[in-house]
Order: structure tokens, then sequence, then C-alpha cells
């Protein structure tokens, strides 16, 4: 029998013999050492890249946050990025509890707003987070404001005591006049105050504001001086109103009339007046213009001297006219007066009239002892006279009438008379001979005077009518 002996096979005893256990194990060892050092590498790398991201992050905080203690209007904001702060000091101040008098109240019942972005965005300037020395700083104040008829509603109904109408000032037609009515300013609460009192108290603490309240006038929409202005504005219209041919008010409108015509509305709105026209009252006006406008052309009289020159106007000339279409002047005028235009130029046709020059002379034949007035070269009046005597005669000559005096005392030293209320005087030379009318004496168709010419004291006034100073006098 053969013994069989049994042994471990050698590593690497041949090219295809089995490696040994322990070679294996040295196998696997190198191995997993081989692998395991990049993983080690690896983590590092994260390790590294997590601590960068975390310097990162904290640099962003320094510079982009807000520095810790933080306030505005009495929101902690502190930690915080503007905009998220902006709206947190928003949302804090709408939901913030405010006692106004006692009585409790909400931000947003008042209205209460500040400019929150830009009030944080300045905080994030002056304190962020980085400036160790600008942490737990001062409450900072937000200029508060209020939203004006929103605060004012809501203070009225809590606290109705604080408040009290005003009146309006009005305008009324009184006696041929407007005139206006003051208005008369009510009691309100001083929302500007208000708003001052819950900025200080704000920036100590939101969660416990307090205020009290201070009144004012509360001034109507329509004030005094606008109803006055409005008064002295119709006043106006009603000083000129009416229908004009030109600049010739042809047919006024009586101010009583014209303020029927008239509605003066007010608008609380726009804290004004307007002024509105019935056109049905105008056109009864409107109806009888005919009657006012039409006429026909007036001839013009001119007295001249014999180079042409215009002594007086005798008569004064009057054009024609006559009225055209009415259609639409009720309408058309009732908008001018909205306005306040109250002059209304009406649509005429105009017919000239002609002038005529009247020539006139006076002529005085001492010889006949006469007067003669002319007219055009022809007499259109003469009557006896009394001239001066041999002594002191008429002067001859060429002469223009140059003064007119009603009634004078006449006076001589050289002659020694006086004559008191001698009437219907004309001068017409220097050395002071006139013609005139006479009562001492009826002796006329003779020379009686010291130079003047006298007549009857009827046909004296008759020719001083007649004669316009430039008329030209012919003593002969």
């Amino acid at each position: 029998m053969t013994d069989q002996l049994t042994h471990d096979p050698v590593v690497g005893d041949g090219p295809n013999e089995p490696e040994s256990a322990v070679a294996v194990r040295v196998r696997l060892a190198e191995t997993l050492e081989a692998t395991s050092t990049p993983k080690r590498k690896r983590r590092f790398l994260w390790l590294w890249i997590a601590g960068g991201v975390l310097v990162l992050l904290l640099g962003a905080a320094l510079t982009l946050l807000i520095a810790p203690g933080t306030t505005v209007a009495g929101v902690p904001v502190g930690g915080l990025p503007p905009s998220i702060a902006a709206n947190v000091v928003s949302q804090r101040l709408s939901d913030a509890s405010i006692s106004v008098n006692g009585t409790r109240m909400t931000g947003s019942e008042l209205g209460v707003s500040v400019d929150a972005g830009a009030l944080t965005s300045k905080a994030l300037a002056d304190r962020p987070l980085w400036n160790l020395g600008s942490w737990f700083g001062a409450p900072i104040q937000a200029p508060v404001t209020l939203e004006a008829g929103k605060a004012d509603n809501a203070l009225q109904q809590a606290l109705p005591s604080l408040y009290s109408k005003p009146t309006d000032a009005s305008v009324r037609f009184v006696n041929g006049t407007y005139v206006a009515k003051p208005a008369v300013p009510g009691i309100r609460v001083n929302t500007a105050a208000l708003a001052q009192s819950l900025q200080q108290a704000l920036s100590r603490d939101i969660d416990h504001v307090a205020v009290q309240t201070t009144k004012t006038d509360a001034l109507p929409p329509i004030s005094t001086g606008t109803a006055e202005a409005t008064a002295k504005k119709l006043d106006g219209m009603l000083a000129t109103i009416g229908f004009y041919v030109g600049t010739e008010r042809t047919v006024p409108v009586a101010p009583d009339v014209a303020a029927s015509w008239l509605t003066v509305t007010s608008h609380d709105s726009t804290g004004s007046f307007s002024i509105a026209a019935d056109q049905k009252k105008i056109q009864t006006a409107v109806d009888a213009l005919p009657g006012q406008v039409n006429r026909e052309p007036a001839n013009a009289q001119n007295i001249v001297n014999s180079a042409g020159e215009v002594l007086r106007v005798e008569t004064a000339g009057q054009t024609g006219r006559t009225l055209g279409s009415t259609d639409g002047v009720a309408a058309a005028f009732a908008t001018q007066l909205s306005d306040g235009n109250a002059e209304y130029s009406l649509p005429v046709t105009e017919t000239p009239f002609q002038t005529t020059n009247l020539q006139r002379s006076i002529d005085v034949n001492l010889s006949t002892q006469t007067l003669s007035m002319i007219q055009n070269g022809v007499v259109v009046g003469s009557w006896a006279i009394s001239s001066g005597l041999p002594g002191t005669p008429t002067p001859t000559g060429h002469f223009t009438v140059r003064d007119h005096i009603r009634v004078q005392t006449m006076s001589s030293t050289q002659y020694g008379y006086v004559v008191p209320n001698v009437q219907w005087v004309m001068y017409f030379d220097y050395n002071g001979d006139a013609f005139h009318g006479v009562y001492w004496h009826d002796n006329f168709g003779h020379p009686m005077s010291h130079g003047c010419v006298g007549m009857p004291i009827s046909l004296a006034q008759q020719l001083y009518d007649w004669t316009p100073d430039g008329t030209q006098v012919y003593v002969h």
C-alpha cells in the first residue's frame, strides 16, 4: 500500500498553479490601499469648497444685512435685507394698534405710512452688519404720513365730538347787486399734528402707541374769497350786460332782469361756482330787439365859415341800421353769459348819413341901421339895431365873433356909465364892441350906443343862439 502525502500549494510554483492564501491577502491589501487614497483626497476637496461657500455667505451677510438692534418706525429690522425689512415695516405699521385719545384704532384704518423702501435702504447704508459700532443704535425715526381722507373718515366715526361740519360761502342777488355770504369753518382733528405725534410714539415702541389729538379749523370747499370774487365778476357783468352794435350798448338789460336769467351754482368738488343762463328768458328780450335796434339814418348839419372850417355841429348825424337774423341769438348769448361775457354783438346792416354844411355870417349896415343873418348866401333874418353915436362910432370892417357871455354888467369910466344885467352878449372885436340886448330904450333904427350894436332882448337871444364863436362879421 502506497502512502499519499498532502501539502499546500506554493504560490507561483508554476504558471498554472493557483496563488496561495497569503499571496491573495497581500494583493488585496495593496489594492485597497491604492483605491482609498483618492477618496480621502476628494473628501478634503469638498470640505474646502464648503468652507469657501460659507465664507462667501458670511461676507455677503455682513454687507447685505442690516445691523442687529436697528428699528425703523419702531419696527425691528436687524439681520434683514432692505427689501424684506421694508415689507415688514409696512405690514407692522398697517397692523399696529394705536390708541387715539383712548380709542383703539389700527394703522390701516388711519392710513399710516412711511417711505419704508428708502428708510431701510438708508439703514443698510448707515448700519451694515459688518459695522459692529452700529449694532443696537438709536431708533430710526420715520416721517409719518396719514392718508388724509381715510384718516378723517375713521377719526370722525371713532371720535365724532371732535368734528363739526363747515358751511360753504354763497352768492346772492340782493337789491340790484350780487353779495357774498361768508363761509363758516367747522372743526376737525389736526391730522398733520397727529402724524407728528405718531412719528414720535412709533420711534419708541410700535407695540404701545398712544397719542392725543389737537383740533383745527375744517375749511369749507367754497371759501369766502371765492364767493367774493364770483360776486364781483357777476356785478361786472351787470354793469355791461346788453345787446351791442359796435361799441354802443344799444339795448341795455336791467340788473334785475339779467339776474333772473342767471343761475349761480357752487361745486364742492372743485371749490368753485359756475354760471348758467336761461335761454328761454333771453329769447323774450331777443324778440323785442327789432323795435329797439332798427332806425332810419339822420343827416348831420355843421355850421362852417367861408373857409369850410366847422364852427359848431348843429345836428349830429346818425347812421341808419337794420337788424339781421336773430335765429340762435338767445342760445349764443346764454353761452357767452356762462363764460362771463355779458356783451352780445348784434348782426346789423348800417346805412350811412349825409352831412350838410351851413355857412353863416352876420352883416351890419350902419347906413340902414339893420343887422342881417346870412346862411349859405341867403338872408334868414333881419331887424333894426342901434349902433354907435357919431362920437363913439361902431368900427367898420371884417371881424369874427370871439366870445359869448350870457349876462354881465357893462361900464366905462371914460364915458361914465354902469349898466347892469346886459344879456346875450357877443364880442366881435378887441375894443370891447359887442352885440347885445337893450332894455333901457326902444329907439332901434337910430344910433344910440358907445360903439356896441344893440337890439331888442328877444332878437339878441336869437342871434346869440344862432351864432357860434368864429362866425364872420361884416360891418359897413
